[in-house]
């Protein structure tokens, strides 16, 4: 199977590798073909950690995944170290490598998506005054004594 659709919604997504061009072993540009053999934009590389979102009523997860995602071209500007974003139409695909004698040395996935763009994050409120807060509740016993 090959570019198996991912549904994200559940993760964050932070840069902690900002998106790099592919390049050839002498340092050059990587520039693949088409079927048609006409060159492509170069892709890039970016680096990922990958978290659950929080579940409300279940403990904050501390882990995450860092993630290596291909990208068809550069995302552009805006996508420092520390960025949340969304990947655009991700997929992954499946890879297994063989030893000499046939036999599977090592496998895994690998991602791959359409580009990036910033994650939208929720806005944090305060709580209205008097709402029953710790801290409302500190004024209130302050003001009593």
């Amino acid at each position: 199977m090959r570019d198996i659709p991912v549904v994200t919604s559940g993760y964050t997504f932070m840069v902690t590798g900002e998106p790099e061009g592919k390049t050839n072993p002498d340092g050059s540009p990587y520039r693949p073909k088409d079927r048609n053999d006409v060159e492509l934009d170069q892709p890039f590389v970016v680096m990922l950690l990958a978290k659950p979102k929080p579940v409300p009523g279940q403990p904050r997860r501390k882990d995450g995944e860092e993630i290596k995602v291909n990208l068809p071209c550069d995302p552009g500007e805006g996508f420092d170290l520390g960025t949340f974003v969304e990947l655009i139409n991700p997929v992954i695909n499946t890879f297994e490598m063989r030893d000499d004698d046939g036999r599977i040395s090592n496998a895994g996935i690998w991602w791959k998506a359409d580009g990036l763009k910033p994650a939208t994050r929720p806005v944090a409120t305060k709580p209205p005054a008097g709402s029953g807060s710790a801290a409302s509740a500190a004024d209130k016993a302050s003001k009593a004594a």
